[in-house]
């Protein structure tokens, strides 16, 4: 992450707002559940993936009172400019994978409550 520059790293400024969705899994918004053994440590693992609109409500706001167009109707003049406080030219859609884990005791199967952050992976389109 140091090698981004602010522009780049402000794109992971997102709140609750701005996710569009989480993807479903098996159980609720866990993916990929499975232990992992690092060593003598084992962790038990779980992903979620979520999708977010960068700045959602600048952009929303911005359109909220247009009339819908059907695609026959769009001409030239009728697209819109993104607002000059959005900072880009054009949407940025931000795809993300969590992946949390929690300790696992080997000899009891206990799971330690505390939850960690064990990787991160964002795309920003």
């Amino acid at each position: 992450m140091r090698e981004m520059s602010t522009k780049e790293h402000n794109l992971l400024n997102l709140s609750q707002e701005d996710i569009i969705s989480i993807a479903p899994g098996v159980l609720g918004a866990f993916q990929n559940i499975r232990q992992l053994s690092r060593g003598n440590i084992v962790h038990l693992t779980y992903s979620i993936l979520c999708c977010a609109l960068y700045k959602k409500k600048i952009l929303f706001d911005a359109v909220e009172k247009l009339p819908l167009l059907d695609a026959k109707d769009v001409r030239e003049d009728s697209i819109f400019a993104i607002p000059s406080e959005y900072g880009y030219v054009a949407p940025r859609i931000v795809f993300i994978s969590m992946d949390f884990s929690h300790l696992l005791d080997r000899a009891t199967r206990r799971v330690d409550p505390m939850v960690n952050l064990f990787d991160f992976q964002i795309l920003v389109v």
